[in-house]
């Protein structure tokens, strides 16, 4: 009679993870703000953003 195979089982691989020992985190700073000049329109708030301002009026609706 063959033998049943079974299948290995592996962690979920997940991005974040300390770091090896003398490391440190590699972060990257951003600025969050931009600088407009008086009579300039508003910048337009990135495709993010838009997506998570429209989930959030569905969300209320609901």
């Amino acid at each position: 009679m063959p033998r049943r195979r079974h299948r290995e089982r592996r962690p979920a691989v997940t991005r974040e993870h300390t770091p090896r020992p003398g490391h440190t985190w590699e972060t990257t700073v951003r600025p969050l703000e931009q600088l407009v000049e008086d009579g300039q329109p508003e910048p337009r708030p990135s495709r993010a953003a838009r997506r998570a301002a429209a989930r959030g009026k569905r969300k209320d609706r609901q």
